[in-house]
This record gives structure tokens, C-alpha cells and sequence, in this order.
């Protein structure tokens, strides 16, 4: 249980979790209903007026997953060291054709058949389309942006 007051920040948070928890501050999300809480937003904001408390879940982060998602926020092309399971994760894959088009190259086969992942791969690097799915390779919208 942490009680905090309502000025305090989703960072303050997250930190006296992490210390009282020994877990790292970078693996913990927090959560007001379906809106994650982020590191400047204040809890009392997010609450009816008036109410004394709020209730926020916490999510743990797998490490892994964390740090390939900072990895490919930098160099969307060491998504070529990911193990499989993260090159079929959407959120990862994104991350780092955003950052790449080229790391199109390196996702699992749905994401490269997923419109999109190839858009935005396509719209950073139209090269990117060399390895979308076939489909995709002819669809109108996708040879448009690249």
C-alpha cells in the first residue's frame, strides 16, 4: 500500500513502488482505468473533485521487453537481435520502424502483412516496402506512401 497526496506525480509514484517493492522503477506502468499515468501526471488531475482517494493499478514490464523497446527507440535496426517473440510484438516492431523503415526486414511475417507497421515503415524509408508482405506490396495506400 502507498498513500501518496494528490499533487504527487506518476514518477513519485512509480519510485516509492520501486523502492519499497525492490523492483526497478523502469519495469513499473501505472494505470487509472485504460490511461496509463505518466511521468508528469499528477494523480489529484485524474480523480472525481473531491474524492479522497484513487485506485491505479500497477503493471510490472517484462526487462527484456523493456529494454529492446529503448534499444530499438535508438536503432530501429537492432531489432535483428530480438528474439522471435518480440519481433512479433506490434508495440516493439512499431518502435523501431518509426526509427528505421529498413528494421521492416527483421519483423515476424503477421507484422509485415499488418497495413499499419508497413505504412509507417514505408513513410520513413519507402525502400522499406522490399519486405512488406505480398499483399501489402500491392496495395494502393502502402505504394503511395513509400
Amino acid at each position: 500500500n502507498v498513500s501518496m497526496d494528490r499533487a504527487s506525480t506518476g514518477r513519485q509514484v512509480r519510485q516509492q513502488i520501486a523502492e519499497k517493492s525492490q523492483l526497478p522503477v523502469a519495469e513499473l506502468r501505472l494505470f487509472l482505468g485504460d490511461n496509463e499515468i505518466g511521468e508528469c501526471g499528477q494523480l489529484g488531475s485524474m480523480s472525481p473533485p473531491g474524492s479522497p482517494s484513487v485506485e491505479v493499478s500497477l503493471l510490472r514490464v517484462d526487462p527484456e521487453w523493456q529494454q529492446f523497446m529503448e534499444v530499438v527507440s535508438y536503432s530501429g535496426s537492432q531489432l535483428a537481435s530480438a528474439p522471435e517473440r518480440l519481433k512479433k510484438d506490434r508495440r516493439i516492431v512499431m518502435r523501431a520502424v518509426e526509427q528505421r523503415g529498413g528494421a521492416l526486414e527483421y519483423a515476424a511475417a503477421e507484422l509485415k502483412d499488418d497495413k499499419d507497421v508497413v505504412l509507417t515503415a514505408v513513410q520513413e524509408n519507402g525502400l522499406a516496402l522490399l519486405h512488406a508482405s505480398n499483399r501489402l506490396r500491392g496495395d494502393y495506400d502502402v505504394v503511395h506512401a513509400a
